[in-house]
């Protein structure tokens, strides 16, 4: 390989594909695509039943989930060769605690068993009803009350208890509140050991061999530990103190529902906790949303420490009160039909209806929301839903037998069984129900305890509280929506811009909200359990709330040079701001193409003739972009070949459909519209059959003024940047401190993503994994490939890698690259969490054998193959110690970067903040090696690497992540994250606005989708179409 040279490299065995090949954590019917070819409907493959594992390995916090999957340990992967120390050193904060818990105390794990004597309820307690009852459980057994009073047993709220004493407990009975009149009930509980082989945690955990192992520094001498259980377990002890308050009213009553806290995951949110710093915690966001501050918090196994990662994290509820001053006014078509997917599942409570218990304290008559009243109400459609009972005949209408949807108590007939007349019955409306038999009832019971009468309008919106099969109805006045319901739908434009608006912190912002609420809320800040567990000896460091972020040490790594071409070839150094700008007029593409035929097409409201005002601006606009696609060495650009203008999609294919030679259109629009614009990129890039054309969309409301020649000159840049891309040109290269690794010409850069369907899609709508690849050394371009794989199934499948790599393959296979292969292969998969680096070591494997399959066909020998696991949605964050390390808004200057003090002294992993954050605290990007067959083999001794900073491979990668993270193309700026992973994420976006169509749609009702059911059209799919 010349003077770069890789010799066989050091990759330990347990992170190859034969570890993988023969893991627990199978993917479901991934061969059987492959085996029944790529046409077979993805919807008649067996449904996927792996569920997403939490973002972090230490927040699946039940013991029962890891049944299902086995957490990658350390010795899975890359041993990180050294650390960093390549530019200049720099200290920082980090978001994080440090807790020393004592060498002798051990973590006790048990299940709870909770079974029913006698009930006419089928299963067992669950879900919110089990979160209630375990503290009623706690209480009612002296050992556990102990305990859990002093603070040494702690629960998950779910099935878990830990306890840091052994627990010998027989079995006992408990009596479940009940409303008075109801059959009282009584329960039988039990403790029991964890079956280690279903993953449980049979033997207890020793905090001794834990500290033992993270001091030590050679692998082969450090215990064998599971470091998943520890981190389980100490992050059900740290989220006990949040979770009793939000499911333990200290009472044999329920609680009042959202008092205290909700846990949402690994966040806290206070609901009624009022804030040390003099500001909100909570605003509304409009439609019934409201958002409020919270906090993150996660135990971090690190290198000889323990940490407690806490992070500023703001949550989307449901906001509460009656649901009737919750709902838009007027309400409309669209807006009921939006109600019914909004409110789904959604908690009220009914609380005009009178219930106490035996003893005649009152409880909540807590009811779920189905939807709204829909046509389908009432018929069962599934096995199930015939099991159960469902009515003799389906509501209706008073004025017709089908519902509408969103329809009125006064509207909406439900049959009315006669108990005296077996057979009998009669249709009532949901109001003269209410008014005649329900309300009458309740009033008196109201009017004994002294309460008001309580009245509804007839008028009222008629909300099912049963099942849709077995629909139970009742006014929408009757409904008061619980506070602390987590909003798990897409915010619409304006909830998301007044969300970031409230949630956007400056640095010190950040640390002042950590220091002075954060630490409170989750326990760290008074007596809890978990400073009797995290820090028995210094409990008063974290009642007393000061300076105890930890600090770590860092690198500022030196900025690379972007590269132009032009006379003399333009270069820039990238400044402080992580950032360049292009207003010198001779600088060129490194790589312009030609333009083709191309005009304009502008969006308007009505149909009628163009004005002449328009055409002055739409010909003024067209001289713009020849003039400064010319000047960046685009070639052959003519005159519009038309100027036109639209009202819907429909005229804009006719005009394209009649001007065959146009290739290339400037599309004006009005307004952001998404369902327009995926409209329009799904016709023209894989409707059109072998034409295709490419189309760059503008609102007309965000292009400047011609008067303003800056801005407008910088506009025109940034379209123009698109438009080399996506005929093919590449816009800038980039040269940094060991380059050779991709200037020598044998390794491709892979960038891979999977992206799942967005709420309220088919349970069958099928995820898209999606790859782009360099072409050759000079890194600009970034074709796309696309596979489909079964509903929210996260591996990649053989099959799709088949259909991902090959295209990529016999591209780079190419003049350019002298008709070869490339030797080396680094892939970035993006949207893994460190509870999924086995999926990925599995994903090696399919990747290893859809590249020798086809480097067999010329008789090449297999590339050696790296993988990089990104990770975008983690909450570490670092703030400069003093002021003049930092940039103006606070945060670490670009180009910084973490490899020690909160990482594993194992994993190869760091963290790297690119770029300069422009509102905000800023989150560096987070990289971990999963494979290495490439790196650890690099010659650092040979003339290459000599005279240079680079001391070994973990410096080679990281000056290769952070150049790439200049390498957008589109943008005159870096990027938190490696433009890999960017344009792959993009790529995504691009496939699923082709599936938009299709998402909702259940897979009876459509066509049958296959893995490569995306065809882009030939040749665009060999060009950056996408971007």
């Amino acid at each position: 390989m010349g003077d770069l040279s890789i010799s066989k490299p050091n990759v330990e065995k347990k992170g190859t594909g034969d570890k993988a090949d023969n893991g627990n954590d199978k993917s479901p019917g991934a061969t059987q695509i492959q085996d029944q070819g790529a046409t077979q409907s993805l919807a008649s493959a067996p449904a996927n039943t792996t569920k997403k594992p939490p973002g972090d390995a230490s927040e699946g916090t039940e013991e029962t989930k890891n049944k299902t999957r086995k957490m990658t340990e350390d010795r899975d992967l890359p041993q990180r060769p050294h650390h960093s120390a390549q530019g200049n050193e720099v200290k920082l904060l980090a978001n994080f605690v440090e807790i020393k818990p004592e060498n002798d105390k051990s973590l006790y794990w048990y299940n709870l068993k909770i079974t029913r004597n006698v009930s006419k309820e089928k299963g067992l307690p669950s879900g919110k009803k089990m979160s209630y009852l375990i503290p009623l459980i706690l209480r009612r057994n002296m050992v556990l009350r102990q305990g859990y009073e002093d603070g040494t047993l702690v629960t998950d709220f779910k099935a878990t208890i830990i306890s840091t004493v052994k627990l010998e407990i027989d079995d006992f009975e408990i009596e479940i509140p009940r409303p008075a009149g109801f059959d009282q009930e009584t329960c039988t509980v039990s403790l029991e050991t964890p079956n280690k082989k279903d993953g449980g945690v049979s033997e207890p955990l020793e905090v001794s061999k834990l500290l033992q192992y993270l001091r030590c520094t050679d692998r082969d001498q450090a215990p064998n530990i599971e470091k998943s259980h520890f981190a389980q377990g100490f992050n059900i002890w740290l989220r006990h103190f949040s979770k009793s308050y939000q499911f333990d009213s200290g009472t044999d009553s329920r609680p009042v529902v959202g008092s205290g806290q909700v846990v949402v995951g690994s966040k806290a949110y206070p609901m009624d906790v009022k804030s040390k710093l003099g500001h909100h915690i909570t605003t509304d966001v409009g439609s019934g949303v409201t958002t409020i501050r919270g906090y993150f918090s996660s135990v971090r196994l690190a290198e000889k420490r323990l940490l407690v990662n806490i992070n500023v994290s703001h949550g989307a509820f449901y906001k509460p009160g009656k649901f009737t001053s919750l709902l838009p006014k007027p309400l409309s078509g669209p807006l009921l039909q939006a109600l019914h997917n909004c409110y789904k599942g959604t908690r009220v409570d009914l609380e005009d209806f009178v219930r106490t218990d035996e003893h005649g304290r009152s409880l909540p008559f807590i009811k779920v929301i189905a939807r709204l009243a829909a046509p389908g109400d009432g018929v069962p459609k599934t096995n199930k839903e015939r099991d159960e009972p469902y009515p003799e005949k389906r509501p209706r209408r008073v004025d017709g037998p089908e519902l509408i949807g969103g329809d009125r108590c006064c509207h909406l007939q439900f049959w009315r069984e006669d108990r005296n007349s077996p057979g009998g019955g009669f249709y009532q409306t949901v109001s003269d129900y209410f008014a005649e038999n329900k309300r009458h009832i309740e009033n008196v019971e109201r009017q004994t305890q002294g309460l008001p009468a309580f009245k509804f309008s007839k008028d009222d919106l008629a909300v099912n509280l049963g099942k849709r099969a077995n629909p139970k109805y009742y006014p929408a006045s009757f409904c008061t929506v619980l506070p602390g319901q987590s909003y798990k739908l897409k915010l619409n434009p304006h909830q998301t811009m007044a969300m970031l608006n409230f949630a956007v912190l400056l640095p010190a912002r950040s640390v002042e909200c950590i220091l002075k609420d954060g630490l409170e809320i989750i326990g760290l800040a008074r007596r809890s359990p978990s400073t009797l567990l995290f820090a028995p000896k210094r409990q008063s460091d974290f009642l007393n709330s000061g300076d105890q972020l930890i600090t770590v040490d860092g690198r500022q790594l030196g900025f690379p040079t972007i590269k132009y071409g032009g006379k003399g070839d333009r270069n820039f150094k990238a400044k402080s701001a992580a950032a360049w700008n292009l207003l010198d007029s001779k600088i060129l593409y490194t790589n312009p193409t030609q333009m083709p035929s191309w005009g304009i097409m502008a969006k308007k409201h009505s149909p009628g003739p163009m004005s002449e005002a328009d055409r002055t601006l739409y010909n003024t606009w067209g001289t713009l972009f020849r003039t400064t696609m010319s000047r960046r060495g685009i070639g052959a650009v003519g005159p519009p070949g038309l100027i036109g203008e639209f009202v819907g999609v429909a005229d804009l294919k006719k005009a394209a459909n009649s001007a065959t030679a146009i290739k290339f259109f400037f599309i004006i629009l009005d307004s952001q519209d998404s369902a327009f614009y995926q409209e329009l990129k799904t016709h023209f890039e894989t409707q059109l059959g072998t034409r295709g054309v490419y189309t760059v969309c503008m609102v007309r409301g965000k292009v400047p003024r011609t008067e303003d020649t800056n801005r407008m000159a910088q506009f025109l840049d940034n379209i123009m940047l698109k438009v080399n891309l996506k005929l093919g040109g590449s816009n800038h290269s980039v040269g940094f401190t060991g380059d050779q690794i991709v200037k020598q010409g044998n390794t491709m850069i892979v960038g891979l993503d999977v992206t799942h369907p967005p709420p309220g899609s088919a349970e069958t709508a099928p995820s898209v994994a999606g790859m782009v690849a360099s072409i050759d050394k000079n890194l600009g371009q970034w074709p796309a490939t696309f596979s489909l794989q079964r509903n929210r199934e996260e591996e990649v499948t053989a099959e799709s890698f088949r259909l991902l790599i090959g295209p990529h393959l016999v591209r780079w296979r190419g003049p350019k690259n002298g008709g070869k292969y490339p030797e080396n292969i680094i892939v970035y998969r993006d949207g893994v969490s460190e509870g999924q680096y086995n999926h990925v070591l599995k994903e090696f494997h399919f990747l290893k054998i859809a590249c020798e399959n086809e480097y067999k066909k010329i008789g090449a020998k297999s590339p050696r193959i790296t993988i990089v696991v990104v990770g975008k949605r983690h909450h570490t964050r670092f703030f400069p110690v003093n002021q003049a390390s930092g940039d103006k808004n606070g945060n670490p200057m670009p180009g910084t970067l973490v490899d020690r003090g909160v990482t594993s002294q194992f994993i190869w992993e760091f963290y790297l903040q690119a770029h300069k954050a422009l509102k905000g605290t800023a989150r560096p990007a987070h990289y971990v090696v999963v494979v290495d067959e490439i790196f650890r083999g690099l010659n650092m001794n040979g003339p290459v690497f000599q005279g240079t900073e680079l001391r070994g491979p973990g410096d080679v990668l990281e000056n290769l992540t952070h150049a790439l993270s200049y390498m957008l193309g589109r943008s005159t700026t870096a990027t938190a994250v490696c433009a890999p992973v960017l344009f792959a994420d993009k790529a995504c976006n691009r496939a699923r606005a082709y599936l938009n169509h299709l998402i909702k749609i259940p897979a009876n009702r459509r066509q049958a989708i296959g893995p490569d059911s995306i065809r882009v059209v030939a040749p665009m799919g060999d060009k950056m179409f996408y971007i």
